[in-house]
């Protein structure tokens, strides 16, 4: 009886935040992350102002929620994976997903552009409270050149960073293109990537392999 008590109470409290987290990105996209209130959020949802503080102790948290949300569709890639082998055709398809995922969000996604770059901001791609999407959103890229074998051992393994940099460039991109379409989003991607793939395979000439050894250095050191 104890058990089954539990996991009721237990549904409940995913299901409460659940709708404050539905409720925010309705917010969000409304009035924008800057004007939205945790105050309005707990409104909106129907619940306590200290109920939605419990879930998310602030608006930072839910995006940080919604930025973990994107990568549950991990699996998907990795099927992809399976099916395709080569490198641009699998850096494309994911960038595409994540534009996909983020494309009902839009609106507010250029005020979380904004806010990235602020020095000491959670939502920054680089700060520790997005150390673990970060981290899984590299692996993804870790597992795209696996079995391409694209470059020198040495540059092969600072890629997928370089390449998680090149998505978030292309995702800013993407953001803050005002075209109704993803026309000049999908020129950009499908011009840099040949050029990117057309690098990565040219590194592995006896030419360039003083590049790629300062190449990886320089990535080593930013890490640092």
């Amino acid at each position: 009886m104890k058990e089954k008590r539990a996991k009721k109470t237990q549904a409940r409290s995913q299901e409460t935040r659940e709708t404050i987290y539905e409720a925010a990105l309705v917010l969000f996209q409304k009035k924008g992350f800057e004007d939205a209130t945790m105050r309005e959020i707990a409104a909106s949802a129907g619940v306590a102002l200290g109920s939605a503080y419990y879930y998310f102790r602030t608006k930072e948290e839910v995006v940080l929620e919604f930025y973990k949300r994107t990568l549950e569709k991990d699996d998907q890639i990795k099927a992809y994976f399976k099916e395709e082998t080569g490198l641009k055709e699998r850096i494309t398809y994911v960038i595409r997903l994540r534009i996909k995922q983020f494309a009902p969000f839009k609106k507010f996604l250029w005020v979380l552009a904004k806010n990235a770059v602020v020095p000491g901001s959670p939502l920054s791609p680089f700060s520790e409270e997005s150390a673990e999407i970060r981290d899984k959103a590299i692996a993804i890229f870790e597992e795209a050149v696996a079995d391409c074998k694209p470059a020198p051992a040495q540059l092969a393994k600072e890629l997928p960073f370089l390449l998680w940099l090149y998505q978030l460039g292309i995702l800013l991109f993407w953001v803050l293109d005002q075209g109704k379409t993803m026309r000049k989003t999908d020129i950009l991607l499908n011009t840099t990537s040949e050029m990117i793939v057309w690098l990565v395979k040219s590194s592995g000439l006896p030419i360039f392999g003083g590049i790629s050894k300062r190449i990886s250095t320089l990535i080593q050191e930013l890490r640092d």
